[in-house]
């Protein structure tokens, strides 16, 4: 189990860093009505985004298992209904999340099945209902195949590590074309219904949601700018609506085989660096993360061995964003980090201000770009909805592809 979530957390964790949108509602009461059967007494938790800025984590103490919670929401908002919030341990029976909207709403739940609660009052969170309900068994064999794929993949990549020779390698690499086939197989069933979904949904704030949280790769009909382009007025103006169109205008601005972004910085070793120096010299890989961010600091035992393998042909910059000074070096020396280190913003000196991210479009993290010896971009991931949920996996086979090693 805790492989696993190391897996997930491996390959498609991220943190929003930044809104870029400037996203700013009218703001809408809402009341949250219910009950907890089988919980008495306790405090039950409600986080929300309530118009695209900081997040709300409210809480109600339980009176005879009744509850209610007053809040504001510009639209129909995803919201996680909990028994723990940020504090407690992950307790995945009392954890759901449903949409909740400017209106009054009741629930009823029942302690350890927070899955199974009935809401009433929320459109939204019907039609999300539905949904998921007629894909569940479709779902449910993907997540099989995703799961059985990950742990293959990862056995295989500490196999070769420690007995290249290994006689297990075959026949694990049978398993996992065989489980990529079953999950191409399930994967564009749910990719078209849910194309379908969305485009047949247009005037939908779950149907906007969903392809907000799309990749490319996940969008078979018609296309991503061709669904949004048939989102009605008010959709296009919601918060998902505005972060599509952040998105693509991201994908039109950062596209393969531009001319990368130069920038000048001073790294951790208090030299001068200038990206366009390394031009007809190396590769580079940008790599954006930061320490107070736990999956990108799980992904730089990753990258050293990376940087091990290819350092004659490629230079890792990291830049980190959101970041104080004594943070970043303090974990620049607790990683043992190589490569040069770079500061986006130095939130302890402020004058020190590179905004690198910016010029890249990156708004969330870990994120990484690739770029040629010729200065040209030739690979993003992580951060742009022409990457997939593998990006990890699919940089590291793109190096291996170049540099044969």
């Amino acid at each position: 189990m805790k492989r696993t979530i190391q897996i997930i957390l491996y390959i498609a964790y991220s943190f929003i860093i930044g809104n870029t949108n400037g996203l700013c509602q009218n703001l809408h009461s809402f009341i949250l009505r219910g009950n907890v059967k089988d919980m008495k007494t306790g405090t039950v938790y409600l986080n929300y985004i309530p118009a695209g800025g900081n997040g709300i984590m409210d809480s109600c103490n339980l009176h005879n298992g009744h509850f209610e919670f007053k809040g504001y929401i510009s639209e129909p908002t995803l919201a996680n209904f909990s028994t723990f919030g940020f504090n407690g341990a992950f307790d995945e029976g009392n954890s759901t999340s449903f949409y909740i909207e400017p209106t009054l709403m009741t629930v009823n739940a029942t302690f350890n099945h927070f899955s199974e609660l009935n809401l009433k009052g929320s459109a939204s969170e019907d039609s999300r209902s539905w949904l998921l309900h007629s894909r569940l068994r479709d779902s449910r064999y993907r997540k099989s195949a995703e799961d059985s794929l990950q742990e293959y993949e990862w056995h295989l990549m500490e196999i070769k590590k420690d007995n290249p020779n290994s006689s297990l390698i075959k026949k694990l690499s049978f398993q996992i074309d065989s489980n990529k086939k079953i999950l191409t197989l399930v994967s564009n069933k749910i990719v078209l219904d849910d194309s379908v979904y969305i485009a047949n949904n247009p005037d939908s704030y779950v149907a906007a949601d969903m392809l907000s949280h799309s990749t490319n790769a996940w969008i078979s009909y018609p296309s991503f700018k061709s669904l949004y382009s048939h989102f009605s007025k008010r959709i296009r103006e919601s918060i998902p609506g505005k972060q599509i169109a952040y998105d693509i205008e991201k994908e039109d601005s950062i596209f393969l085989g531009m001319d990368a972004k130069n920038f000048i910085a001073t790294d951790n070793s208090g030299d001068t660096l200038t990206l366009a120096d390394f031009k007809g010299k190396k590769y580079i890989l940008l790599d954006f993360g930061a320490s107070w961010c736990a999956p990108c600091r799980k992904l730089i035992p990753y990258l050293k061995e990376d940087y091990n393998k290819y350092k004659s042909e490629v230079e890792i910059i990291s830049i980190s964003l959101r970041d104080k000074e004594e943070d970043w070096l303090a974990a620049i020396k607790k990683d043992s980090v190589q490569w040069p280190q770079v500061l986006d913003v130095n939130l302890s000196s402020p004058k020190t201000n590179h905004h690198i991210s910016e010029s890249y479009y990156i708004d969330q993290i870990p994120s990484f770009i690739l770029i040629d010896k010729n200065f040209k971009i030739m690979g993003k991931y992580g951060n742009f909805y022409s990457s997939t949920r593998t990006y990890v996996f699919d940089l590291r086979e793109t190096l291996n592809k170049l540099f044969g090693k």
